[in-house]
C-alpha cells in the first residue's frame, strides 16, 4: 500500500507543477539601445534573470527580487547594454534557471530638429553672406578700374 500513496503524491505534485517547476522566461519587452525589460512567470522565491551575449551561465546577473503571484519584471539599462546586439537572458529562482530567450537591442538613431529660430538663422547668415558677397564684388571692380586708370 505504500508504493501506491508515493505514486499518488507524484502524480499529485506533477499535474499541481509544485515539483520544482522552474520559472518561464517570458519575452523580453521595452527593447530600446541601452535598455529592456526581463520578463517571467511562474517564479517561487528569489527571483533574478541571467543574461549577456553568449552564455547566460557566464553572463551578467540582474539584482535578485520577490515575485509578485509568480510574475517577475525587472528593467535592465545603461552599461554594459549596447545598441543592435544580440542578448540571452533566462529566469532563475530558488528551483534553477528556466528556459533562455534571445533578443536584439534597437540601433541608435539620431534625431535632428529644426526650429524655427534655426531656420531663422540660417535666413540670415545667407543674407549676410550675400551683402558681403556684392560689396566685395563692388570693391574689386572700383579696384581694378582705378587701377587701370593708374597706369593710363
Amino acid at each position: 500500500m505504500r508504493p501506491t500513496i508515493c505514486l499518488f503524491v507524484a502524480i499529485l505534485l506533477a499535474l499541481t507543477g509544485v515539483a520544482g517547476a522552474l520559472p518561464s522566461t517570458l519575452a523580453t519587452t521595452e527593447i530600446g539601445n541601452n535598455n529592456f525589460t526581463l520578463n517571467c512567470d511562474g517564479a517561487v522565491g528569489d527571483t533574478y534573470f541571467r543574461w549577456g551575449t553568449r552564455d547566460v551561465g557566464e553572463g551578467l546577473r540582474t539584482s535578485s527580487v520577490s515575485p509578485v503571484g509568480g510574475v517577475v519584471e525587472i528593467v535592465v539599462y545603461g552599461s554594459p547594454i549596447m545598441p543592435s546586439t544580440l542578448y540571452y537572458a533566462a529566469a532563475c529562482d530558488t528551483t534553477g534557471c528556466g528556459n533562455v530567450v534571445s533578443f536584439t537591442t534597437a540601433e541608435v538613431t539620431l534625431i535632428v530638429e529644426r526650429t524655427d529660430e534655426d531656420q531663422i538663422s540660417l535666413v540670415k547668415r545667407v543674407a549676410l553672406l550675400s551683402i558681403v558677397a556684392i560689396f566685395v564684388s563692388i570693391f574689386v571692380t572700383f579696384w581694378f578700374k582705378s587701377k587701370s586708370n593708374r597706369r593710363k
